[in-house]
Order: structure tokens, then C-alpha cells, then sequence
């Protein structure tokens, strides 16, 4: 098995080969060939380990009794599982005698959802795009209690999730989440460095990244579940979202905005586009049952 292991690493042009029968080199020929061979630039070859959350879990998860905690080695918390839970994953979720809080029981509402979503649990077909989204994220935006619950329960099923269809659609709601509120700065430090673990491998991951920090910094929390535009965005694996606007001459023109775009921000580039010197010369309106309303600026 060692020398397997050894033989492994070599690159395909660092082998030589003899056929049986062929007569053997001699020395002088095997030490010339020793030579060449040291001369090349080995390839390097790349580990990737993948951060979990089992460290951050045994200071902050609610493990449970003993027999619980022995099965949780087997099957670890902070890991994928197709199972409803039973009780929240954060210990501050849950009572002294092992019940979850109001909010616990919300938590556990949020993994059944995330389970739909992902494919591991039977649903009935949704008929509006958003429906699982609405109902996932609405719970940890309006307690925020629920933030780094939420956070913890998609980076466990994005762990050892050997169900490429759940996996896929667990990094879309990762991705959502990013673009939605930040979590607590301990548990950021974890998230980050998780997807830092994938992103030499997956410019989603890279992405997320970007998305998390600007949360953390902006410090803002968005007041609504992601738009249907976002989720179709991620959903097709385009994740670039377009705003259409619509000018008194009849004429439309499409803009690219983000998770974080304000109503300001978007003024600002049309009137760039236009070239109005003032923004405030001119409001966005938006249109509901044929009567026109002013988009709040924030």
C-alpha cells in the first residue's frame, strides 16, 4: 500500500517503462534517465480539505443526552442528513429540558423546508417559484434569532451530501442566503472558511464569499425573502439578476443590480445613463392595478 501510495504521485511522464523480455539498460543508461527525470518540474498535487462545522458544534449545538451524543458520532450533527430533525441544532434554541423554544420549533419548521427544497423530502409540487424560499428565509428575517440556525443547517447539508441533486440545490440557497443578512461574527469566521475550502473549485463558492462579506460589513439585514429574479437567477445557474425599466416615451432599458442594490443605487444608473446631472430630478415608480407608486429609497 506504501508504494502505491508513492507511485501515485508520480506524473506520467516521470514513469519509464520496459517491456518484459527487453533487454535492461545499463547503469550509466538508468542514472542518465534518474537524472532527467529529477530535472523536471513535478507536477504539484493539491489536498483539499473540507472545513466542517464539528469544532464549532461541540461549544454551541445541542447534543443531547449521553446515548444521543453516541449516536451523533455516528452520524454527526454538523453533517448532511435526509431526516427531519427533532430539535434545533443550536443549543440557545432549545430549553434546559430538551425541548425547543417558540423559535426552536420554527427552526425545525426551516430544515424541513430546506429538506423539500433539496429534493430529500417528499412535497407536493409548488406552483409558485418561490414558495419554499418565501417560507424558509421569512422566518429567520423576521427573528433574527434564527440567522446562524439557518446558516448551520445548509452548510450541514452542504456537508458529505453524496446526493448531487440536494447538494446543487442546497449551494443555491447558500447563495441566497449570503445575499440576504450575515450571522454572528464566530460563526461567519466558520461559513467563510468552509467555502473558502471549495472555492479554488467553484466560483459559486467564490461568489458566496463576496456575498457574505458585504453582508457582514454592511451590518443590514434585507426586510424580505430573496425575488423571484434572484431565484430563477441561481435556479438556471446564471446569477446575474436584471431590473427593467420602463420611460414615459414608451422606450424600456435593462439594468444589472444585486442583493444589495437600493433604489438609490439604481436611480443613480439611469440617470448616469441618461445624463441627468441630479438625481433627485426624477423618482422611480412602480406600477400596481394601474396606479403608479413611489419606490422608497431605501
Amino acid at each position: 500500500a506504501h508504494a502505491t501510495s508513492r507511485l501515485a504521485s508520480l506524473a506520467p511522464d516521470d514513469v519509464e517503462t520496459f517491456l518484459c523480455g527487453e533487454r535492461l539498460p545499463s547503469k550509466d543508461a538508468v542514472g542518465a534517465t534518474i537524472k532527467a527525470m529529477k530535472g523536471k518540474a513535478r507536477r504539484p498535487i493539491t489536498v483539499v480539505t473540507i472545513h466542517t462545522l464539528e469544532e464549532f458544534s461541540l461549544q454551541n449545538f445541542a447534543l443531547g443526552s449521553k446515548k444521543e451524543a453516541a449516536e451523533n458520532k455516528k452520524h454527526p450533527l454538523w453533517s448532511y442528513s435526509k431526516d427531519p430533525m427533532k430539535r434545533p441544532l443550536l443549543k440557545s434554541l432549545v430549553k434546559k429540558d430538551g425541548r425547543p423554544t417558540e423559535s426552536g420549533l420554527q427552526a425545525l419548521k426551516m430544515f424541513l423546508t430546506i429538506l423539500k427544497y433539496c429534493g430529500d423530502y417528499p412535497s407536493r409540487q409548488s406552483t409558485e417559484v418561490t414558495e419554499l424560499t418565501d417560507e424558509l428565509f421569512a422566518s429567520a428575517i423576521e427573528q433574527s434569532e434564527l440567522k446562524d440556525e439557518l446558516y448551520c443547517q445548509i452548510v450541514k447539508q452542504l456537508t458529505n451530501n453524496k446526493n448531487r441533486h440536494s447538494e446543487k440545490k442546497a449551494w443555491e440557497l447558500i447563495w441566497l442566503v449570503t445575499g440576504l443578512f450575515s450571522c454572528s461574527s464566530e460563526l461567519a469566521k466558520e461559513v467563510n472558511a468552509f467555502l473558502h475550502s471549495y472555492s479554488q473549485r467553484s466560483s459559486l463558492a467564490r461568489e458566496c464569499q463576496q456575498r457574505l462579506s458585504a453582508c457582514t460589513k454592511s451590518g443590514l439585514s434585507r426586510k424580505y425573502p430573496p425575488h423571484i429574479v434572484e431565484v430563477y437567477a441561481v435556479q438556471t445557474a446564471n446569477r446575474r439578476c436584471y431590473h427593467k425599466i420602463s420611460f414615459p416615451d414608451g422606450s424600456e432599458r435593462t439594468y444589472p443590480v444585486t442583493s444589495r442594490t437600493k433604489v438609490t443605487d439604481l436611480a443613480r444608473a439611469v440617470a448616469a445613463d441618461l445624463g441627468v446631472a441630479k438625481v433627485e430630478c426624477f423618482a422611480l415608480l412602480m406600477e400596481f392595478n394601474g396606479e403608479s407608486h413611489a419606490i422608497d429609497g431605501q
